[in-house]
């Protein structure tokens, strides 16, 4: 996907930046992003009391996705599998796209 334009969607593979990755005591993702690339900065925000990282921690669906964006899976394939994971709802493909979509516009995952 470049420019913003995707040939097709479905086709796409994603993988995760290379952001540390853990999971929280139930055993769901939790993605921890950088705030600043900078050390100096890292150090500073340390040194005031604030966390110099994001934390976003997934669901249950979002880890489950999440888990699936390995550079290997395309969006059909991610939908397909997780298809019993989300007892077939009938908007779960669209939460899929949806995520996605999010993940990769905040940078989170490339293609």
């Amino acid at each position: 996907m470049k420019n913003n334009e995707v040939e097709n969607f479905y086709d796409t593979v994603f993988r995760a930046e290379s952001y540390v990755t853990g999971k929280d005591k139930e055993g769901m993702i939790v993605v921890v992003i950088p705030r600043f690339k900078s050390g100096v900065m890292r150090r500073w925000m340390k040194q005031i009391g604030r966390d110099p990282d994001f934390k976003i921690k997934l669901d249950e669906h979002g880890s489950a996705v999440w888990r699936l964006i390995d550079g290997k899976h395309d969006v059909s394939e991610i939908i397909a599998e997780l298809a019993g994971h989300f007892d077939n709802e009938k908007d779960y493909e669209y939460r899929i796209i949806k995520f996605l979509q999010t993940l990769y516009e905040k940078k989170i995952i490339c293609c």
